[in-house]
């Protein structure tokens, strides 16, 4: 089965619609970045990550591997690898998540070439850990409140 997925969504396009994309985040102003968060974090939970769990349900295997890859360009190539070029300090630390983002989808892929429904399953779980994760390390989260705190008051932390 090659060609696009039958009767599943198009995730990239879904990407194209709401202007993600690593063009749009090069040059997103810190709303728009914050867009991006907000964008992310319904990822948990969402329309992509429920389609491929049905997929691993089924046992369609075919469709479950060529979802990973899809899901994987939409979700880390496009989004978070931009993304945290944008992050500063916590650059770091968002290439780090992006790389274990890429390694479960991997992952995904060899579990449905073995179809290990319970594995691929516990693999989509962790996919939703990752972007819990990363949406984490959201600019002006609650950490930097607290830092900007400490700063302001002398402290170190």
């Amino acid at each position: 089965g090659r060609g696009p997925l039958a009767g599943g969504p198009r995730p990239a396009v879904a990407a194209q619609e709401k202007k993600l994309g690593p063009l749009f985040i090069k040059f997103a102003n810190p709303v728009e970045i914050q867009q991006i968060f907000n964008t992310l974090n319904n990822e948990i939970g969402g329309e992509s990550i429920n389609v491929m769990r049905v997929m691993i349900q089924s046992e369609d295997w075919e469709k479950v591997k060529n979802f990973a890859r899809l899901y994987d360009t939409f979700l880390r190539k496009d989004v978070l690898v931009p993304l945290a070029g944008r992050l500063g300090e916590k650059q770091p630390q968002a290439e780090a998540i992006a790389d274990e983002v890429l390694k479960t989808f991997m992952a995904i892929d060899k579990a449905a070439k073995r179809q290990s429904r319970g594995k691929a399953l516990e693999l989509c779980d962790k996919i939703e850990d990752l972007v819990k994760e990363y949406v984490a390390l959201k600019p002006g989260g609650g950490l930097d409140v607290r830092r900007l705190e400490a700063d302001k008051l002398g402290l170190k932390d």
